[in-house]
């Protein structure tokens, strides 16, 4: 009895450690990113032996398949933290998120992580006449994109929002 109960207190701080282990990871990416200086180059040589691919548009599908789906998902749940942020202002989103952009950073031949930018089509709301629950409405709203960037974790299970590119409202012009 006294091994399942210690077995009940670790457990929780194991997957803690691991939780943290992992968000250091994606601190990581975003360390190399800086310093490699390869969030201004789109494909090719950064410094210090770095080198970054970049995959957009049509593009993105030549990425593996499990790495398609993984950046998705990683888009999807940093788009939720958006609830508690940029849409507790006048934006409204249609909940489907897109990736937009997709960088992969490798140090010689070896893959370090990736840097995301992911979107969701929204309306600016605080000079219409918005209504929710009736969406029709919104054709008086201001039309655009919230836009946001995140590092993510070699194994692509791990984000960390991008400082410098957190979410913001892009009108459509």
């Amino acid at each position: 009895m006294k091994s399942f109960l210690f077995l009940i207190l670790l457990l929780p701080q194991q997957i803690f450690a691991q939780s943290q282990q992992e968000l250091a990871r994606a601190n990581d990416v975003a360390k190399a990113f800086q310093v490699s200086g390869c969030m201004q180059v789109t494909t090719g040589a950064c410094r210090s032996g770095y080198n970054v691919q970049t995959f957009a548009g049509h593009h993105l599908r030549q990425l593996p398949q499990q790495f398609q789906k993984a950046l998705y998902e990683i888009a999807y749940v940093q788009a939720q933290i958006w609830g508690d942020t940029i849409l507790e202002g006048d934006f409204f989103t249609d909940g489907k998120v897109q990736v937009q952009k997709v960088k992969v950073l490798y140090k010689g031949q070896t893959r370090v992580g990736f840097s995301i930018t992911y979107y969701e089509k929204a309306w600016y709301t605080g000079d219409c006449d918005f209504q929710v629950g009736k969406p029709d409405s919104l054709r008086s709203c201001r039309p655009g994109h919230i836009v946001e960037s995140s590092f993510v974790s070699t194994n692509a299970t791990e984000a960390q929002v991008d400082e410098n590119q957190f979410a913001k409202f892009l009108p459509q012009d």
